[in-house]
């Protein structure tokens, strides 16, 4: 699921969340880039301060319609002090 460089794609995938596996323990320190491109996804996922080595997040393309300002800054500052 990570590669040598911590990326995760799941590109094309269809998906409506980002598998759960991605925030595991063994796994969520190592995720520098998350890509969820392309997908279904319709808010931003639950784990993501979980994430404390991303650096790059690609929700592109996706449904994201339920997002709220206040809920992006939450998961911005959470991210920025975990790093």
């Amino acid at each position: 699921m990570v590669d040598a460089r911590g990326h995760v794609s799941f590109r094309f995938r269809h998906a409506r969340v980002v598998p759960a596996a991605v925030f595991g323990a063994k796994t969520a320190p190592r995720v520098t880039v998350l890509n969820m491109a392309h997908n279904k996804l319709m808010a931003l996922p639950e784990g993501l301060t979980l994430l404390s080595g991303l650096r790059e997040l690609d929700m592109s393309h996706n449904s994201l319609s339920l997002l709220r300002s206040d809920e992006i800054v939450d998961q911005t500052v959470a991210i920025a002090s975990t790093s």
